[in-house]
């Protein structure tokens, strides 16, 4: 899965199974992606987000207000 904000690769997500099966059908793959993958995706995105907005905020603010 790719790690991105608009239209900014941030890197990729990858997770690999081996060696035995750890679903018993596709659904379940799908539901396993949908419930965990996504969010923890997400989420990884969130804080790059979240990084990215304290790195620039300051340049924003009026010179009073920065610490």
């Amino acid at each position: 899965m790719r790690l991105a904000i608009e239209s900014e690769t941030l890197g990729f997500l990858n997770i690999e199974f081996h060696n035995r099966e750890f679903f018993p059908d596709e659904i379940a793959l799908k539901d396993f992606v949908e419930n965990e993958l996504i969010a923890f995706k997400c989420l990884l995105e969130y804080q790059f987000l979240k990084r990215k907005f304290f790195a620039t905020v300051n340049s924003h603010l009026p010179k009073g207000a920065q610490p």
